[in-house]
């Protein structure tokens, strides 16, 4: 009887987890269809010199080859991309605002349509304890369509809490210099 509680329980447990994870790691229905869909986190951190109240927040996007538009120019492919990042407060006061373009290139057609190529961008910003709203709109400059990513975050106060911990960002690929130190990684959005 004991073995069939602690059986029943097990099995109970993993279909519960196994359920939300399948869900969260499926694609995106909006990547591989011709609009330029991107992958978007941010990374709460501290860095000191910046005062009690302020807190760094990392802004990291990620767009792969296949969710954009290469034209043929002369003998290599072009794809342009611009991102806009607006952030606003939560009372819905501006708060910061960036626009990053970027021209990606490639000789090779089959680059073009690869999922396996990623383009990583960051940005960073100094932000007072709050609640915030970060909003990224990719534009693909090529055939004019957009995808927008809202993401709500909250920033606790460093003078209220005993202790905090920056978010975890995952990472594979990295670089590391000749002392050990990484320099350069791509993060896991």
């Amino acid at each position: 009887m004991k073995n069939r509680i602690i059986l029943f329980l097990i099995l109970f447990l993993s279909m519960g987890i196994n359920r939300p994870s399948a869900q969260y790691l499926s694609s995106s229905r909006l990547s591989g269809v011709g609009v330029p869909f991107f992958q978007a986190g941010i990374c709460r951190t501290f860095e000191t010199g910046m005062g009690d109240s302020l807190r760094l927040v990392r802004i990291y996007f990620q767009i792969v080859n296949d969710d954009l538009t290469f034209l043929a120019q002369d003998t290599i492919y072009v794809a342009d991309v611009e991102f806009d990042i607006y952030l606003t407060s939560e009372d819905k006061n501006f708060v910061f605002n960036r626009t990053i373009s970027k021209k990606l290139k490639t000789a090779q057609f089959e680059k073009t349509n690869s999922r396996q190529i990623s383009h990583t961008y960051t940005t960073d910003v100094k932000l007072e304890p709050g609640e915030y709203d970060l909003i990224i709109t990719s534009l693909d400059k090529n055939n004019n369509k957009q995808v927008n990513r809202k993401i709500n975050f909250m920033l606790e106060d460093l003078k209220t809490k005993k202790f905090l911990i920056s978010d975890i960002l995952f990472f594979q690929e990295y670089e590391m210099d000749s002392l050990g130190r990484i320099i350069s990684f791509e993060p896991n959005l």
